[in-house]
């Protein structure tokens, strides 16, 4: 019996594990075979870990991590149309429960009942192993030049479907031009460089809050995307509206701090408001709920939750990266900025590095 490694967690541990497991095989005409090339390293990862948060398939002691995954396909199953042997693809890490309407119409991120699978995060295992079975409709391919941040995929797809969200949202609003928007991006990691990557490929006027010094290679970054850097040290909100304004559009990528709630009093008129991060830890958040109800119902703000994204989102985060690259000499390369053997698994899935953004498991270094 052939077997592979895979990096994971057991039920119970607080570490990572390099597991050697049996390697999977096709057993169905429309599966695809796939040899893992890089799999991004998330805070949700990190979280799974350090607080034992192991949600494993069922019968097993074990979750084997990674949700944002690209692989190059090693053999097609005989009913695949769209890949080939040597073509690479992502792969969308939520599967439907088979059951609710969303979920049976290919929209597993509204899934009704809760008993949708996650690869990596929800009763099924992820992509950080040498060899990786996924079915044809949750893959999408790859243009060979985006290969080398092909990983960044999963993040811009969950900007894709949160910027769907505010369009459909928001043509409440007869006049609703979301180019003309002024949107404020809270959060500077993957998804937050993603949502003002994104918001400026849009043309939309965008100031990123964060707790940085212009040196920082992400205040960098921001800049040359041509979002306007504020730093908060020492401001509180009515500074920040002072400054900058309000904003049409604000999204939220951090999982939540005092500041999160503060924020509401930014949004201008018949704004929106989008939470992407989950908050972590037991922080009690302090506000003051008749206000913001008045603020709500007087000025027609709107505030939502957006979680996960589907295979429309995918592919327009990839025309997104390639649009990106092209237009800003290749700068999303930069985003990631270590790159981890599978031996240094340890090190990739501990405490963040010095001037690291982003982190990949390279399954081509050896």
């Amino acid at each position: 019996m052939a077997e592979i490694s895979a990096i994971g967690v057991r039920k119970g541990s607080t570490e990572p594990e390099l597991f050697r497991i049996e390697a999977p095989k096709i057993t169905k005409p429309n599966e695809v075979l796939l040899e893992m090339v890089n799999v991004g390293i998330c805070g949700t990862d990190k979280d799974i870990i350090e607080n034992s948060l192991v949600d494993a398939p069922e019968g097993d002691d074990k979750l084997i991590l990674g949700h944002e995954g690209l692989g190059k396909v090693a053999e097609a199953g005989s009913g695949v149309k769209s890949l080939k042997k040597g073509d690479y693809a992502v792969i969308i890490p939520r599967h439907g429960c088979g059951i609710c309407m969303p979920c049976r119409t290919g929209r597993s991120d509204f899934c009704e009942t809760g008993l949708y699978t996650a690869s990596g995060q929800h009763r099924r295992h992820g992509f950080n192993s040498e060899l990786y079975v996924e079915e044809e409709e949750y893959l999408v391919k790859v243009p060979r030049q985006l290969v080398n941040v092909a990983a960044l995929t999963e993040p811009f797809s969950i900007i894709e479907k949160a910027v769907e969200q505010i369009r459909q949202i928001q043509k409440r609003i007869p006049t609703y031009d979301f180019s003309k928007s002024r949107a404020v991006v809270f959060g500077m990691g993957s998804v937050g460089l993603a949502a003002i990557a994104v918001m400026r490929a849009n043309s939309i006027q965008t100031y990123v809050l964060g707790r940085r010094g212009p040196e920082d290679l992400k205040v960098q970054l921001v800049k040359e995307m041509g979002a306007a850097y504020v730093d908060i040290r020492g401001k509180d909100v009515n500074k920040l509206k002072e400054e900058i304004g309000t904003a049409d559009i604000i999204i939220e990528a951090t999982g939540g701090t005092q500041l999160v709630i503060d924020l509401i009093e930014l949004l201008g008129r018949n704004g929106i408001y989008v939470f992407l991060g989950i908050p972590k830890g037991t922080e009690e958040l302090c506000f003051n709920i008749k206000g913001m109800i008045h603020k709500l119902v007087r000025q027609n703000l709107l505030i939502v939750g957006s979680v996960n994204s589907q295979k429309p989102h995918f592919k327009m985060a990839l025309k997104d990266i390639a649009g990106i690259q092209k237009s800003h000499n290749n700068i999303l390369d930069r985003i990631i900025t270590h790159r981890f053997t599978i031996q240094e698994y340890k090190e990739a899935f501990g405490q963040d590095k010095e001037g690291q953004i982003k982190g990949i498991m390279d399954y081509t270094k050896k």
